[in-house]
């Protein structure tokens, strides 16, 4: 995974704008905002720092970044936006103790995805727990839930939005717990990275067996009333609302930490 994301990193950044990454932003800042007043925060899986630095302009007081790829925590510290946001590289699949820890709220971007398996999965969700505190809340953006991976993702091919022809999704093969995909784009730059998307029942179990036993809830996607700003002025706008609402593409996950 660091080798596939140095490579890109300021390409990544480009796709901040694009029609589903404001979709996707929109639904989380929907949730958090009410949320994370005056909390302290650990984002797993940070990236570039683009959640980090949205979650102090909702009002968090601390946000701890940790992502794998060097260039990417590079890249999110030169795009600080506050001297409370603090960047580590760490490896979010094997056993992190994070400075400035136990925290209110754990948030990932698409973190979870990057578990082959059961296991991974496990390991992924143990260092959320050990790192949330009592009475905590984890929020984090994963695959549409299901128990057909490969049934979803020919779903979302099939109704793709017009504003969305930038990415495609390819089938790579099945794994034991689901199946393995790229994720492609053409513009506004050109990258692929391999994921994972496995079945619900494999996430559910997974959070428990990491420690996080607590009641399992989700957000459904949500677009705003005015869509311009997310589906484009060039768009089909009924069509486009139409097959987002339509098909998952992806979920919110919130888990109260007992």
């Amino acid at each position: 995974m660091t080798t596939q994301y140095d490579s890109i990193t300021l390409k990544y950044n480009a796709f901040r704008n694009m029609p589903g990454a404001l979709f996707e932003k929109h639904t989380v800042e929907k949730t958090l905002r009410p949320l994370i007043k005056g909390a302290k925060v650990l984002d797993l899986g940070c990236g570039s720092g683009h959640y980090s630095n949205l979650l102090i302009s909702w009002g968090a007081a601390q946000v701890v970044g940790v992502d794998i790829s060097p260039g990417m925590i590079s890249n999110a510290r030169a795009r600080s936006e506050s001297d409370r946001v603090t960047f580590l590289v760490g490896d979010c699949s094997q056993p992190l103790s994070i400075p400035g820890g136990p925290f209110d709220i754990v948030f990932e971007g698409w973190l979870l995805n990057y578990a082959p398996d059961r296991a991974s999965l496990t390991n992924m969700y143990r260092n959320i727990a050990t790192n949330l505190k009592d009475g905590g809340r984890f929020f984090g953006l994963k695959p549409y839930p299901t128990e057909d991976p490969r049934g979803q993702l020919e779903l979302m091919q099939k109704y793709k939005p017009q504003s969305y022809e930038y990415v495609s999704l390819k089938y790579v093969g099945d794994v034991e717990d689901g199946v393995a995909f790229l994720a492609c784009a053409e513009r506004p730059a050109k990258f692929e990275f391999k994921a994972y998307w496995l079945r619900e029942s494999v996430y559910k179990e997974a959070a428990q067996q990491g420690g996080l036993t607590g009641e399992w809830k989700w957000e459904h996607p949500t677009l705003p009333e005015d869509d311009r700003e997310i589906l484009g002025e060039a768009a089909d706008m009924d069509g486009d609302r139409a097959k987002l609402e339509r098909v998952g593409r992806f979920a919110l996950v919130r888990i109260d930490k007992d």
